[in-house]
């Protein structure tokens, strides 16, 4: 019990260092509260406000639905880049430089499916349209780029296994990228169907809420990737050391090295691990971490897959094809 007490005590010492205390916390939230009151306080001005019960936007399910499922897009796709620019570096241990390139299939493959299918291939462009691909229905495009999607996080899913190569991550990204490509441009053209003549009320809410997708994303995924590696990563040493823990320490070692995964750098983190361990443990250290990052991220993905799954159902309830005065503001 003494090893126990004093392993959980080391651990809890070696995270004893500057980082945003509860009390820093409490005072964001108030910050944040005398925030949401003064915008609504400026909400009710007349002067101010832009009157959605007139715009009606909010009161068209149409607009609402599509601005979420175009929201969801945005959290997975910014959630999983952020994972892997958190895993690459671990993983298959590159630098900054080399972790970009490895990545950012994604991105170019967006760019030309987008630019390849609305300027070249002209998808969805003309319900009247003198060829399939132009009078394909904008709603089959959406839902085409989220089984891509979907099939690109499953690829990056089962390439996670040690060793890794950034060879191994490209089917999944590229897949992705072509499958957000084929999304993006037509969300949004039936999501402003729904917002008719609204076009400046309809992107001031829009713009926004996708914005709010970004943030969730790095949030709520990286916070699983987090978690799920620190979990793994403390079990994985207390079986290396042949110990067992009370459910109430476990947890708060796993509380710890989270805080010291969130506010050391990757160098300050490893010693300070490699410090307050059995020296026994410590050539199996890398293993362990390696491990549980490829566990955490494999977690975060089956949770990208998830919110994928409830984008889809929120895009069925969108039109076949978006309005004239939609293709034309889109």
């Amino acid at each position: 019990m003494g090893t126990k007490a004093c392993l959980l005590n080391r651990w809890s010492r070696a995270a004893a260092v500057p980082f945003v205390d509860r009390a820093d916390l409490d005072c964001g939230r108030f910050n944040c509260a005398g925030l949401l009151w003064l915008l609504a306080a400026t909400a009710g001005s007349k002067r101010w406000s832009i009157n959605f019960c007139e715009a009606g936007l909010l009161r068209k399910p149409g607009f609402v639905l599509g601005m979420l499922a175009a929201m969801l897009h945005t959290l997975v796709t910014a959630g999983v880049q952020f994972n892997l620019f958190q895993f690459v570096p671990l993983a298959l241990a590159l630098d900054p430089y080399q972790t970009a390139l490895t990545i950012m299939p994604y991105n170019i493959m967006k760019i030309l499916v987008v630019v390849g299918s609305l300027k070249w291939l002209r998808l969805g462009s003309d319900r009247h349209g003198d060829t399939i691909l132009n009078r394909l229905p904008s709603k089959f495009i959406v839902f085409g780029g989220l089984l891509l999607l979907a099939i690109g996080i499953f690829l990056l899913h089962q390439s996670l296994t040690l060793p890794v190569t950034p060879l191994d991550l490209l089917p999944g990204l590229v897949v992705m990228g072509i499958g957000s490509g084929l999304f993006t441009p037509h969300i949004s053209r039936l999501t402003y169907t729904a917002a008719e003549n609204n076009r400046v009320e309809g992107t001031g809410i829009y713009n926004p809420v996708q914005n709010l997708g970004s943030s969730l994303g790095r949030a709520i995924l990286g916070t699983a990737l987090i978690f799920y590696a620190s979990r793994d990563i403390v079990d994985g040493v207390l079986q290396q050391m042949g110990q067992t823990i009370d459910p109430s320490s476990r947890v708060r070692l796993i509380a710890t090295l989270q805080e010291m995964i969130q506010t050391l750098s990757r160098q300050e983190v490893t010693a300070a691990v490699v410090n307050q361990v059995p020296s026994s443990v410590v050539p199996f250290l890398r293993q362990i971490s390696q491990e549980a990052t490829i566990s955490g991220m494999q977690t975060s993905l089956l949770l990208a897959l998830l919110f994928t799954g409830v984008c889809f159902v929120l895009s069925a309830s969108l039109p076949r094809y978006p309005s004239h005065d939609a293709e034309e503001n889109a």
